[in-house]
């Protein structure tokens, strides 16, 4: 099983950024090829970090070829370039982590 795991620190404007997270870039990123699972969880608590963080998103693919190939379609490339619309809610841009 391969991953991708976005995770977000807290936004700016919570109420905004949800509006757009949920409401556009989530929504797009249903539609990557490939996909087997989209789950996303809001943060509770962390340990060992002083980062406020928001949310964790995580991508799941059968294997890494298809994520890869995933990531390289054209939605794909479309969910990347969008990230650049979410860091006006940011403070700083997500950590991608990808797993495998």
């Amino acid at each position: 099983m391969a991953k991708v795991h976005a995770i977000i620190s807290t936004p700016s404007n919570q109420e905004e950024f949800d509006k757009y997270y949920f409401g556009v870039h989530i929504p797009m990123g249903e539609k990557l090829p490939h996909l087997k699972k989209l789950s996303i969880q809001k943060v509770v608590g962390t340990n060992y970090t002083m980062e406020n963080l928001y949310i964790v998103t995580e991508l799941e693919y059968e294997n890494i070829e298809l994520l890869q190939e995933s990531l390289a379609s054209d939605i794909g490339c479309k969910v990347r370039g969008d990230v650049q619309n979410l860091s006006e809610f940011l403070p700083k841009p997500p950590v991608i982590v990808i797993t495998d």
